[in-house]
């Protein structure tokens, strides 16, 4: 982000109407919400019509919890261009809920249908093939796949040494997680279960690293805490913290 802002910055300066410039402001800046938002909204006004900057727009929208909003921004997205992965991946992701397992598992595969090495699908639909049907060798052929095409992107190595810890092959886990620094550091509370070190998986289990990829993909966590609890009889710093991490009342 700090490397290209005076770009962004430059080219606002150079044409104050450039709608593409005040997309990629919006995107890219470090800025609060409200003046992302400003952004992208004249943005907007000023390029109806570009299509990936909507898209961005939807996101935003989405990850501040305003889905309402977020769906129909998709949609004018995808009938700017009906072939955006990015805005049909989103499409599917924002309906989760709705979808269930079977309606996401077929949305991924209909993405990777417009566009076969789109990594954050793939990603996903190998997960879906591991977790809703135990495939473990078309799986892991998959999420190869998707390392393949972004090999730092930490989010495919962790899922992928999950994957091979299931397999019972620990040290292609350890190699696929060594990729990334963010995998690295992730990997270690599942490796640590895989050994039976549960007092290592406890430890692990509170700190950020075991949440990096959100509580969907905190594999092991909750009952890395469950034994260290009762274990060790921290019961009540274990409830607190999961009640905090996954906003029970």
């Amino acid at each position: 982000h700090a490397r290209w802002q005076p770009l962004i910055r430059k080219a606002i300066a150079l044409n104050p109407r450039s709608g593409t410039a005040r997309f990629a402001r919006a995107m890219w800046s470090d800025d609060t919400d409200r003046e992302r938002e400003a952004d992208f909204q004249l943005g907007l006004a000023l390029d109806p019509s570009n299509g990936r900057g909507i898209t961005a727009y939807a996101e935003f929208l989405i990850s501040n919890g305003r889905d309402e909003e977020g769906r129909p921004m998709l949609q004018r997205a995808l009938w700017i261009d009906p072939l955006s992965p990015r805005a049909r991946f989103r499409s599917v992701t924002v309906e989760m809920d709705r979808l269930g397992a079977v309606g996401l598992e077929q949305g991924m595969l209909k993405v990777l249908e417009v566009d076969p090495n789109y990594q954050p699908a793939l990603q996903r639909y190998a997960k879906y093939r591991w977790i809703h049907h135990g495939l473990l060798a078309e799986s892991i052929q998959i999420i190869e796949q998707a390392i393949a095409i972004d090999p730092q992107n930490p989010s495919a190595r962790h899922t992928a040494m999950a994957m091979y810890l299931d397999l019972g092959d620990e040290a292609a886990a350890r190699d696929v997680a060594a990729g990334s620094p963010v995998s690295e550091r992730s990997s270690q509370l599942l490796l640590a279960l895989y050994r039976g070190d549960w007092r290592r998986a406890g430890t692990e289990a509170y700190l950020p690293s075991a949440w990096t990829f959100g509580t969907f993909e905190s594999w092991g966590a909750p009952e890395a805490l469950h034994d260290y609890a009762l274990r060790t009889r921290e019961i009540d710093r274990a409830v607190q913290f999961l009640e905090r991490e996954y906003s029970l009342q």
